[in-house]
Order: structure tokens, then sequence, then C-alpha cells
């Protein structure tokens, strides 16, 4: 079996700090995944993506509404019923 070395693109990580106002407005694009080599998994991630979008929203980590009559959320909710917009 023999091996043919491609070229390859460097990759570059930087972390930043915002040290003053409007410094981020400069748009920032970078594919750290280029390679071809995460074509295989960046295909699987869409489909899985799709699947899951199909049972539409949900959220499992909390109780029904219900449930939720103790608690602090429905004088939240009622704080932010004006900015709710119905989805269909």
């Amino acid at each position: 079996m023999e091996f043919t070395e491609r070229t390859a693109e460097p990759i570059v990580a930087f972390m930043m700090d915002k040290t003053e106002l409007g410094a981020f407005n400069l748009p920032i694009s970078v594919d750290l995944f280029k390679d071809l080599a995460f074509d295989n998994a960046r295909r699987k991630a869409l489909d899985i993506t799709d699947y899951l979008r199909e049972h539409g929203p949900f959220e499992p980590h909390r109780l029904p509404m219900e449930d939720m009559e103790y608690t602090t959320l429905p004088h939240v909710m009622k704080n932010l019923a004006s900015r709710f917009a119905d989805t269909e």
C-alpha cells in the first residue's frame, strides 16, 4: 500500500477579548473544518439536524406548564407576552 501526501491548509485558532466598543464590528468568517476529512462528518451532522427538525420544537428539560404554577415562570411569561408572535 502506498500513501500520497496531499497539501493541507494550516489551521489557525485564536481567542479574542473585546476591549473597546465596536471592536468586533468587522466580519469574522473562518471555516476551521474546511479540510475534506470533515466532509463526511458534516454530511452526517446535516442529516441528523434535518431529522431532529422534523420533530418540531420541544423542551424535554421543563415540566409541563400546569406543574410550573409555583415557580416564577407565570410571572415571567406575563411580562414577556408582548414580545411573542404567532408562528403560524
